[in-house]
This record gives structure tokens, C-alpha cells and sequence, in this order.
């Protein structure tokens, strides 16, 4: 009997010492957020407020935050199972619209990539689009000198293809 209570003692003890390390390396590891920042205005009730659409990319996610309401856009991945859509290992650009309802996104799926995928975020149906073409899924190298931004009318401009409509901006030509 006294070596099951030793045996049992030490995975105790194993388990308190893994405990002690996650808590101590996993959730006290800081890592700085970045912040893509845009003021605008929102007509809502007759009545114009000034609202602040931020993209946060922080050590867990790609957040949207806009006025006091917070949604994860994309998720870090920390290990190869993990590459796929909803995920990513980079995100290599991002920017909101003027308009602050839109948010779009380059995520990087794995470190050996040379590429990115483009993605759109609709805060008012809370929905993340593909930035798609009439080929398919568009994709930018990380090698180029891409010129990403919006156009006075509110579309997306990504390189040498822009929105259809300021509406839905996730669909190029």
C-alpha cells in the first residue's frame, strides 16, 4: 500500500507542476497588440454619432472592435492542425473602412507560404467573406508592393482590382 500512495504522490506532484508552469508561461506571456484604427460616422437614428472602428491583432486573434462590441474575426494558429479557413499564421495587412463597417484582412495560413488569402469582415451581419473574382479566391504574393486601401466611393481597392460595389466589397474585378 505505501508505494500506491508514493506513486500517487508523485503524479500529484507532476500535476501540480504543470499546472504551475502553464499558468505561469501560457497566460502571463504578453504579447502587444496591433491596431488599425479609422474614425467614422454613423447615421443610425437621424442622428449622426462618431463611432471608432478598431482591428486589434493580439497573441489569440484578429479582433474587431467597434464602439463597446468585440468579435473575434480570425483565429492564431499555433500549430500546423490548425491551417485552415478561420485561422492563420500572419496576418501580413489589414485595414476598416470608412465607414467602419467593413474590415479586411491578409492571413497568412502557414509559415512556408508565399502568398496570403484576402478576407472581409461584415460587422453589421457579423459575417467574414472571401474577396472573390469571377476565376475563384483572389490571393496577393507577400512579395509585392500591393496597393491596398478604399476609394472615396467606400470600395475596396487590393492591387490592380477593386470592389464592384461599395456594398459588397468582397467581389473584384
Amino acid at each position: 500500500m505505501m508505494k500506491h500512495e508514493q506513486a500517487t504522490l508523485v503524479v500529484l506532484a507532476y500535476t501540480i507542476g504543470f499546472t504551475t508552469a502553464f499558468i505561469a508561461f501560457g497566460i502571463t506571456t504578453t504579447v502587444p497588440a496591433t491596431q488599425y484604427q479609422v474614425e467614422s460616422i454613423v447615421d443610425s437614428t437621424q442622428q449622426a454619432t462618431a463611432i471608432t472602428a478598431t482591428l486589434e491583432e493580439r497573441h489569440d486573434g484578429l479582433f474587431m472592435v467597434l464602439g463597446d462590441t468585440e468579435r473575434v474575426i480570425a483565429a492564431k494558429a499555433y500549430d500546423e492542425l490548425e491551417n485552415k479557413e478561420g485561422f492563420y499564421n500572419a496576418i501580413v495587412s489589414a485595414t476598416v473602412s470608412p465607414s467602419g463597417q467593413y474590415a479586411y484582412f491578409c492571413s497568412q495560413l502557414s509559415s512556408d507560404d508565399n502568398f496570403c488569402l484576402n478576407y472581409i469582415y461584415d460587422a453589421d451581419t457579423d459575417t467574414v467573406h472571401r474577396v472573390q473574382t469571377r476565376e475563384g479566391m483572389h490571393v496577393a504574393s507577400l512579395n509585392s508592393d500591393t496597393a491596398l486601401g478604399w476609394d472615396k466611393s467606400g470600395k475596396l481597392v487590393v492591387g490592380t482590382r477593386t470592389s464592384v460595389t461599395a456594398g459588397e466589397p468582397w467581389v473584384v474585378e
